[in-house]
């Protein structure tokens, strides 16, 4: 019995100081729809409900020849340009998306071949939704704890916009497309880490696209939003509190909280009962719920507050799984790049 509380507890907490946050970049396309073109669908009236709950007021969604991959290669090939990064020394790629574009192969195998990575770069895919930046997070902490692994890419991002129906109008005026690459490095002297993540498969219904992957029907991303609302705003006060008492964290040891950015209702509520109302970062407002993007997408957009600064932050992820996780990370020798349009 004690054995199975000790493994519980192992899971469910990890500290580590095995990697520095040396970048984080993030890009969205270009196609923007505001407030105006959702009134021209819904109506005037129906619009300004909507808003009232989601506080999107614009969000991007992908052309149709633009998907996760592409988007994710391009941004990538820009940063390795710019920082003069070379390929050849990334040592592992970790890439996370709900929406890739094949069934097989993997998306990091296709991304692997586009930027050029040498063959013995690792490559990991995971079918992880808006709790997927601390997830990614931690996965990559456990790859450094080969002393072999020096760089890890991880890519995060969706175009759930290819999912969405305007006849469900709960979701097609919430979500928005992006995603977005961090270079992650083990360096001699790197800040400590904490993380805390949890799940619950009794709820994978409330975010599901039900169409399996062999159906030929149309596959449309359905949520249930009273179920996700008690979810979140059940959870994630919880989690905040277990990780700041596991880990001793005060109040004032958390300049930000970044949470994922469901909707501004809940985004509020959340805040509210943390007490974090006035460190709370968001970026729902200019491009909606992201999905698994949208905590590195509120980082770039908050770029001025966080770059180089030793300050720590709360990351906060949850939702589809159900899935929700947390993690303690510090910007100090973080370069944070403005946000892309593709």
């Amino acid at each position: 019995m004690i054995i199975l509380i000790t493994i519980d507890i192992y899971i469910m907490y990890y500290s580590s100081s095995n990697f520095t946050i040396s970048s984080i970049s993030a890009a969205v396309p270009s196609n923007k729809l505001n407030r105006e073109d959702f009134k021209k669908i819904y109506g005037t009236s129906l619009e300004e409900k909507l808003f009232l709950n989601s506080g999107v007021e614009t969000r991007y969604f992908a052309k149709e020849e633009q998907s996760t991959i592409n988007l994710s290669v391009k941004l990538s090939k820009d940063i390795f340009n710019k920082d003069e990064l070379d390929p050849k020394e990334i040592d592992a790629l970790i890439f996370i998306t709900q929406s890739t574009d094949y069934v097989l192969p993997g998306g990091s195998f296709i991304i692997h071949k586009e930027l050029n990575l040498r063959s013995s770069c690792i490559c990991l895919d995971y079918n992880v939704g808006c709790s997927a930046y601390p997830i990614g997070l931690f996965q990559a902490s456990l790859l450094f704890n080969n002393p072999n692994v020096k760089k890890i890419l991880l890519i995060i991002g969706d175009t759930l916009s290819k999912y969405l129906d305007k006849d469900n109008r709960g979701t097609y005026c919430l979500f928005g497309d992006g995603v977005s690459l961090t270079l992650l490095e083990n360096k001699k002297e790197n800040n400590k880490s904490f993380f805390n993540k949890k799940n619950d498969g009794g709820g994978y219904e409330d975010l599901i696209v039900k169409e399996k992957i062999l159906s030929e029907k149309k596959k449309t991303l359905r949520m249930n939003g009273m179920g996700v609302f008690s979810f979140a705003i059940k959870q994630v006060p919880a989690m905040i509190s277990d990780l700041q008492k596991q880990y001793n964290l005060m109040h004032d040891d958390i300049s930000y909280l970044i949470l994922h950015q469901a909707n501004k209702n809940i985004i509020d509520i959340i805040n509210k009962e943390t007490n974090f109302i006035d460190k709370s970062l968001i970026s729902i407002s200019d491009f909606g719920n992201t999905a698994s993007a949208s905590i590195p997408i509120t980082i770039c957009h908050n770029k001025k507050l966080l770059e180089n600064k030793n300050i720590n932050c709360l990351l906060v992820g949850f939702g589809v799984g159900l899935s929700w996780s947390s993690c303690q990370i510090n910007f100090n020798n973080t370069n944070i790049n403005e946000i892309f349009y593709y």
